[in-house]
């Protein structure tokens, strides 16, 4: 049985030696010794988070994320397949605007009544 306390706190403190090891990689005084300690505690506690959870469901999260990013993709380039063609529409629309102004002006027609014929 997970015991989900623990695994949170687990998660919160690796959470904060990441941001202090990436707080530490940016400051201009960089101690080495500072920076392996802190690598040192991050890979104990990721040991004792594989030791709670098991192995099998960490590399099944690992799968999870893996087709959550590509089915974002997926979506992410249909909505520009989508956006492309409706850009194409409506270009065709403000052409064919275009065109009937054209021919209002040609004619010196005042209504708005042009009536076009597509072939």
């Amino acid at each position: 049985m997970i015991n989900w306390t623990d695994l949170k706190k687990l998660q919160s403190d690796k959470l904060n030696y990441q941001l202090k090891l990436n707080d530490l990689l940016k400051s201009p005084n960089v101690n080495i010794e500072n920076i392996n300690e802190l690598k040192s505690e991050i890979i104990h506690i990721n040991k004792q988070i594989e030791k709670i959870v098991g192995k099998k469901e960490l590399e099944r999260q690992d799968e999870l994320k893996v087709k959550k990013i590509d089915t974002s993709l997926i979506d992410l380039n249909n909505y520009n397949i989508l956006k492309n063609k409706y850009d194409k529409i409506s270009n065709i629309n403000n052409s064919t605007k275009k065109i009937i102004e054209i021919i209002k002006i040609y004619k010196n027609l005042d209504n708005d009544d042009v009536k076009v014929k597509v072939a």
